[in-house]
């Protein structure tokens, strides 16, 4: 692991549990051995320290959501794959939604464009599985991007700490769930 790694893991790791305001430059400096002033060498302040390591977080999350969707060939394939990545992922990196939520308060307008930009790049892997799902046939057509909008802010307010996909207990069957309700929705089938 090189040297900017090790900075930005020891930086996730005080800002989740000292919050934003109380992380200093200097601990996170002597975790990693490093002089504060070297570590200026690879971030101008901290707030550039948390815009770094809170992108490099949803990135590592939006890529592992890229390649299992890509997995499956067919959309509603996709769709499930999406689904039980993101929210063995969100299970998985719990430290990263800890610390948003409590840096959230401390620098409220930061974290809402680094939250919209990763929301704007899920919205558009999701836009493509419903696109291919229309052309395929699999979907109906609908309205790509609401429809997108519905699902994923659904299934926002579903992941929140212990809701309807915490935790890794019967995942499957959760999202299996929750998909065919969205997807076919109450009304009793012939």
């Amino acid at each position: 692991m090189d040297q900017k790694e090790s900075i930005l893991n020891a930086a996730m790791k005080h800002f989740a549990v000292r919050g934003y305001r109380r992380t200093t430059m200097d601990e996170v400096a002597a975790e990693v051995g490093l002089g504060t002033p070297a570590l200026y060498y690879y971030f101008k302040n901290k707030l550039d320290l948390f815009k770094a390591v809170t992108e490099r977080e949803g990135t590592a999350i939006l890529e592992k959501l890229e390649a299992a969707v890509g997995k499956e060939a067919d959309p509603a394939g996709q769709l499930r794959a999406f689904c039980l990545t993101r929210f063995s992922l969100l299970a998985e990196r719990y430290a990263l939604h800890r610390l948003s939520e409590r840096v959230h308060r401390e620098i409220h307008e930061l974290c809402r464009k680094i939250q919209a930009s990763l929301f704007q790049r899920e919205a558009a892997l999701m836009e493509g599985i419903f696109d291919r799902g229309i052309r395929a046939g699999t979907f109906k057509a609908v309205d790509v991007p609401l429809a997108a909008a519905l699902v994923l802010q659904t299934f926002r307010y579903l992941e929140t700490p212990g809701g309807f996909f915490s935790g890794p207990k019967e995942l499957g069957k959760r999202v299996d769930f929750a998909l065919d309700i969205l997807l076919h929705g109450l009304a009793k089938r012939p």
